[in-house]
């Protein structure tokens, strides 16, 4: 694996995208045929595989994606989707978690991280997974859709580490990551709720 740098020196240590306000240090790593800067605003990924890993930054994202996976523009069409992982560590994160119908994005809050956004508002994402540390956060800005939702810190019939603003979370009960819900129903604080995916 190679860092990618994007419109700043090589000693920068920076990996940023248009429209990203980045404070502190982004890596960035690319796995697959071939390296693809961050672009179009968003941390985006098109065919193959990528692992963000910042640390103690706070990303706010102008363009209101904040990770997006898709299909590139090479290798055989329906089968050339991304697949992104992001594990964040101290950040505050503000924006929108996306994929397409062949792709798929992994996403992990730790120590202390806060997302503030939607993730999968379309229902369009092959797969997209959650997990949330006990120390983490997740705000959501729109009815969302997971597959796997690991970490939810349950009490009784309410979840208290997402703040649904009183949107609406599904999940995938089938999925072996969520047998911890049970296939139940939660209120979330601040409003909303957590159901498995009908």
């Amino acid at each position: 694996m190679r860092p990618l740098r994007c419109g700043l020196p090589a000693s920068a240590g920076v990996t940023r995208s248009p429209g990203a306000v980045l404070l502190g240090s982004l890596r960035a790593w690319d796995r697959g045929s071939r390296a693809q800067a961050l672009h179009q605003g968003p941390i985006s990924r098109g065919s193959g595989h990528r692992r963000h890993q910042p640390q103690n930054v706070k990303v706010t994202e102008a363009s209101a994606v904040l990770v997006k996976a898709a299909a590139g523009n090479w290798g055989t069409s329906g089968s050339n989707g991304g697949a992104a992982k992001l594990t964040a560590s101290g950040e505050t994160l503000t924006g929108d978690v996306v994929a397409d119908g062949i792709s798929s994005v992994d996403l992990s809050l730790t120590n202390g991280s806060t997302l503030t956004g939607a993730i999968n508002a379309d229902k369009a994402a092959k797969s997209i997974g959650l997990t949330l540390d006990g120390t983490s956060s997740w705000t959501v800005a729109a009815d969302s859709h997971l597959t796997t939702l690991v970490g939810a810190i349950v009490s009784g019939t309410s979840i208290t580490n997402i703040s649904g603003n009183g949107h609406t979370v599904t999940y995938d009960a089938t999925a072996s990551a969520n047998a911890y819900l049970k296939g139940a129903t939660y209120t979330l604080a601040g409003g909303g709720t957590l159901a498995p995916a009908s």
